[in-house]
């Protein structure tokens, strides 16, 4: 009978050391992209899964539930994740959190630990809902798994907040205002948020018979860096946004900064809309009008339906959206008609 793979041969078959493969297989932040996936590769080539007895007996619950986000300095997650977190501890789970850091091998190895480590159940937040790997790695998932905020082809249990609703509301109250051109900074197309956005803002062009070139999109990830230099760039263009919607977390930021490194002003030159009621987006000077959805209850609710799946429920996946309000403070105006002098 053969052996099952060991470390020391996806080492040989990778060509790393045995304890860069642990590093690789554990989501290591000291592994270099290139390595870790060969290091993937070849234990997927070798079948190779880790021995973890000592962890545990196999077949017993071991009351620990993964969590997997990109990004968990963004405010967003960080009372979503503290929600579902003390939900599960008052059910006496241990929640274990991974970051992922947006970088899609690091994802990857994540969630093949998560499995590995043998967790209870699951809830992640994809970077990329379309890559093949990952949803490979969600579908053989065997245990129950919540999705945050994503619309993935397998089916699985997901919490949602209503951003097509939301990104709608948002531009109709700018267009209301007399806005005509309109710059969205949002993720892209690589999940759901970003999409529902667009399309949202999309409709609200459309009901209002604006033409749709008076809306632009800026796709980001949360480079502070980037998005100071897209929506500078944009300020200083020929056609120039007179509102900008900008997700609430280090985009709003870098859009606040470029708005007043262009000698422009907050709302009289040019208004603006916050995806996320966060602290910067409530003690910025003028406050921010933001769009604002319950996320300690998304996470609640994420934990809940992990509890009922723990609990023997069988029912079919269920898809939880939770809808969105928009808070009106002091960043929006009319369309100030000493704008373009001001540059």
């Amino acid at each position: 009978m053969t052996r099952p793979a060991q470390i020391h041969d996806v080492a040989a078959r990778a060509g790393v050391s045995p304890s860069s493969v642990s590093r690789a297989l554990n989501g290591g932040r000291h592994v270099s992209p290139a390595v870790q996936a060969r290091v993937l590769r070849a234990a997927e080539e070798l079948g190779y899964e880790p021995n973890l007895n000592a962890q545990g007996l196999r077949g017993q619950a071991s009351r620990t539930v993964g969590c997997l986000v990109s990004d968990v300095s963004n405010p967003l997650y960080a009372e979503l994740v503290s929600a579902a977190e003390a939900r599960l501890q008052d059910e006496g789970y241990l929640f274990v959190l991974g970051n992922s850091h947006g970088d899609m091998a690091r994802e990857l190895a994540l969630i093949r630990l998560f499995r590995r480590r043998r967790m209870d159940g699951l809830i992640v937040a994809l970077n990329n809902e379309t890559h093949p790997d990952l949803l490979r790695e969600i579908e053989q998932t065997a245990v129950p798994l919540v999705l945050l905020d994503r619309d993935v082809s397998v089916e699985r249990d997901r919490v949602s907040a209503d951003h097509r609703g939301g990104a709608y509301a948002a531009a109709r109250h700018l267009i209301d205002l007399g806005h005509r051109d309109i710059l969205l900074v949002t993720p892209g197309h690589q999940v759901r948020p970003g999409r529902e956005r667009m399309a949202g803002m999309e409709s609200a062009f459309r009901d209002a018979g604006l033409a749709p070139e008076g809306l632009t999109f800026s796709l980001q990830a949360s480079s502070i860096a980037f998005v100071f230099s897209d929506v500078k760039q944009a300020l200083a263009g020929p056609r120039p946004p007179s509102a900008i919607v900008v997700l609430g977390t280090q985009m709003l930021a870098g859009t606040l900064s470029a708005i007043a490194s262009c000698g422009l002003e907050v709302p009289g030159d040019v208004s603006v809309i916050s995806i996320g009621d966060t602290d910067l987006a409530r003690y910025a000077a003028p406050g921010i009008t933001a769009l604002r959805w319950d996320l300690k209850n998304v996470g609640r609710q994420a934990a809940e339906l992990l509890l009922a799946r723990f609990g023997g429920d069988v029912a079919p996946p269920r898809a939880v959206v939770f809808p969105m309000e928009l808070i009106i403070r002091k960043s929006c105006s009319p369309p100030g008609s000493n704008r373009r002098g001001a540059r």
